[in-house]
């Protein structure tokens, strides 16, 4: 989720080093917590993504595809040379399009500013680029000025919603004033249009707040008590 783990089929490892297994529709694979059978797992964001209005995006995306090869005379070459039923082919030349057209920047900065605040919650001693300090210096305070603790154990882990049949990546796990007790979900968002997917948001910390149990690789704990009424 928030392209962690993203891959098709296969195996991948998460930020915490949990492997994953996820099937040829990129669902996880993991085993069901109370059969132990294994089974696939729905994705969170993708159960909240059809409440996105996408109107705005795919023409973005679209465009990006004819700069793209505007700006790569060799990808207009490779286009001109497909038939329209040289699908593989053809997706790789929009994917190259949108790379080159620089599509995938605005996502890049977001998973860096992701893996920063991970290291710096974490502890560790690390140098920041000036371009970003203002950003993570933000994030910092706001920590500091609403009394929330982080805690290090509890980043990038996945949880499942048996119930629904519903696994994702939780971001952190955050407590006020002091570790222990009631914990609230925390999932971080970059990027201008955050406020539009609102409502994507809020189904997928839902989905994390109700999740019942923790994969830790070999085997799940019981979820940790957690509002279900709020979120960060």
């Amino acid at each position: 989720d928030s392209g962690k783990t993203r891959q098709k089929e296969g195996t991948a490892m998460t930020d915490t080093q949990v492997e994953v297994t996820f099937d040829q529709y990129g669902r996880y694979v993991l085993p069901d917590p109370e059969t132990g059978e294994e089974r696939s797992w729905t994705r969170a964001t993708t159960v909240a993504s059809p409440l996105v209005d996408r109107r705005g995006l795919e023409p973005w995306s679209k465009r990006n595809v004819v700069l793209g090869i505007a700006a790569r005379p060799d990808l207009y070459a490779l286009a001109v040379s497909c038939k329209p039923d040289d699908k593989n082919q053809l997706n790789r030349i929009v994917e190259a399009a949108e790379e080159a057209a620089k599509a995938r920047s605005g996502a890049n900065l977001g998973t860096a500013l992701h893996r920063i605040t991970e290291r710096v919650d974490r502890g560790e001693d690390m140098y920041i680029p000036d371009a970003w300090r203002a950003d993570v210096d933000a994030y910092c305070q706001a920590l500091v000025d609403h009394h929330l603790i982080v805690d290090p154990d509890w980043m990038e882990r996945i949880v499942v919603l048996p119930e629904f049949g519903i696994a994702g990546t939780l971001d952190r796990l955050l407590y006020i004033g002091k570790k222990g007790g009631m914990g609230i979900i925390g999932d971080l968002k970059t990027g201008q249009d955050v406020v539009r997917h609102m409502t994507e948001i809020a189904v997928q910390l839902a989905i994390y707040a109700n999740a019942t149990h923790v994969w830790y690789g070999d085997d799940y704990e019981k979820m940790p008590p957690v509002y279900t009424d709020r979120a960060l």
